[in-house]
């Protein structure tokens, strides 16, 4: 008596576990390299050369390495070749979150390299090969699906980078490959005869009594067959090699540098004049980030008002700030079309921080790390995506909170707070408060006691803090932080070094560095 056949044949589950591995592994490593460019090059510095050559380096290994890819799965199959594959994700992923050189960063995608080809288009296109005849060409388009929809990783891994910085996004992403990689892989099997199927599903012809179905099935497949030594001879196999390797090389070329290159779009061209003569419409720019950088905003206004004034439609666009985007202005604005859009970006645009307000009592709570290098001076920049300066007049910096709950490992260590006021380029110490000294508890809330300068605060005035006390004894720091895309703190020094700086009331200071980093410290200011 035969045996009952599944309804959904097995080659469909191949089917379905290529696409999850290819969305996966080109999501991340393919599609999602962009999403790390910038913040590579702001914590290290590197050129966009040097951090683009991981893309060629990877590439170029991946295509070395395929061919001996393809010899393994003839032999073994695509089940111990892609999770081997998972498991090289995994290594290169972990390795590119605590990525401490140039070295290690290029050794990362080394790995990358050999996960990205044992889980490539060799190993799942073989994979299902073996399975299908008539419908090879339905199985493996719907296969592939799997490496276009990775593209949909990348708004994902953005958000996580933007939420938890791009070091532990891919310590995310390590552990997620060994959930989703491994397990997947097993789902995959070598030949269908092995395991008493035909390909398509087909039913094998009737077995003589007493023998192997798997014996006699072969011989019903009729199918010409070429060595690869015959197949390397042949004009077809070139011409696709030339095909795929252009296309390829024209894909991952976009898909790496697409992010890095998009402010560069914001420039005047003959389209945007076009665009401005031939379809007028009522426009709102919203500058989102309130200082960090200003350049691609400042281009895309500049290009939008010449196109506007070129149509004679000044009136139909707005050019805001983030600060600017307030309930006033909304009900201020005229009925019309321009109305809704600004009710519109109301609701996109983040909430200003209060008048008189440095960070937020949300912003308090427990992170990463605190600094290692002792004495440096540090200078509240971007909150939140807003400029942090204290922008109305008339107000005495009242009190400061900042969080460390590292306990006797950190207790004893001093910050000192200080007000700044920029002047040029430089920022002009106005004022000096108590220093207090970390007890390690968690939240700790201190009044500002001036001890030198004055506690005014106003438009221009920002906050900062010394990693230290006023009479010049240094430590390491005591604010706990996180990496972070939408903040920005700056180191700011009298002679130009990072750590170890004294406090000279009245002296100017200027930006030493920068870092993009949530610090959970906060200030508030109110008037008398």
């Amino acid at each position: 008596m035969e045996a009952k056949r599944p309804r959904i044949f097995y080659g469909w589950w191949i089917v379905g576990a290529t696409m999850l591995v290819g969305l996966y592994v080109g999501g991340i490593i393919v599609y999602g390299f962009t999403a790390i460019f910038e913040p590579i090059i702001d914590e290290f510095g590197w050129s966009y050369a040097t951090v683009s050559f991981a893309a060629s380096l990877r590439g170029a290994e991946t295509g070395l390495l395929e061919p001996v890819v393809g010899r393994f799965v003839d032999r073994w199959g695509s089940r111990p070749i892609i999770f081997v594959g998972g498991l090289f994700t995994a290594g290169g992923l972990f390795m590119l979150s605590h990525t401490t050189s140039l070295a290690m960063f290029y050794g990362s995608f080394i790995l990358l390299a050999v996960g990205m080809s044992a889980c490539g288009t060799t190993s799942l296109v073989t994979g299902v090969a073996n399975w299908f005849r008539r419908r090879l060409g339905l199985a493996t388009g719907i296969a592939l699906c799997g490496f276009g929809l990775g593209g949909l990783v990348l708004p994902a891994m953005v958000a996580l980078i933007a939420h938890y910085g791009w070091r532990p996004t891919f310590d995310i992403l390590a552990a997620g490959a060994l959930i989703l990689l491994l397990p997947t892989s097993l789902v995959f099997r070598h030949r269908p005869e092995d395991y008493g199927y035909l390909p398509d599903g087909r039913q094998p012809d009737a077995t003589p009594s007493g023998q192997n179905r798997a014996t006699v099935a072969p011989a019903t497949i009729a199918e010409p067959f070429l060595t690869a030594r015959e197949a390397v001879r042949t004009r077809s196999f070139w011409l696709l090699t030339l095909a795929f390797s252009v296309l390829t090389a024209a894909n991952i070329t976009v898909v790496t540098h697409v992010m890095p290159y998009l402010p560069g779009l914001l420039s005047k061209t003959d389209w945007d004049y076009c665009f401005g003569a031939l379809a007028p419409r009522p426009l709102v720019l919203v500058e989102q980030k309130d200082g960090w950088p200003k350049s691609g905003f400042e281009q895309a206004v500049a290009t939008a008002t010449a196109a506007y004034r070129l149509s004679g439609a000044e009136k139909s666009l707005l050019a805001l700030g983030s600060r600017d985007v307030t309930e006033d202005l909304e009900n201020g604005t005229p009925e019309g079309l321009l109305k809704p859009l600004v009710a519109a970006a109301r609701t996109l645009v983040p909430q200003p921080p209060p008048p008189g307000m440095i960070g937020t009592l949300d912003g308090l709570r427990s992170r990463e790390t605190v600094d290692s290098a002792t004495g440096i001076v540090w200078l509240v920049s971007v909150m939140d995506a807003y400029d942090q300066q204290f922008v109305d007049g008339g107000y005495r910096l009242q009190s400061w909170s900042f969080y460390n709950d590292n306990g006797a490992a950190q207790q004893g260590r001093s910050a000192t707070p200080l007000i700044f006021k920029k002047e040029g380029d430089a920022f002009v110490l106005t004022g000096i408060g108590k220093t207090r000294v970390n007890t390690g508890g968690g939240m700790q809330t201190f009044p500002f006691e001036v001890t030198a300068g004055s506690d005014e605060v106003g438009k221009g005035y920002y906050f900062g803090w010394h990693d230290g006390d006023q009479a010049g004894t240094a430590n390491a720091g005591v604010v706990e932080f996180d990496n972070s895309v939408q903040d920005r703190m700056s180191i700011v020094t009298l002679d130009g070094q990072l750590g170890d700086q004294k406090l000279q009331l009245g002296g100017k200071y200027r930006i030493q560095s920068e870092y993009p980093r949530t610090y959970s410290i906060q200030a508030v200011s109110k008037r008398p």
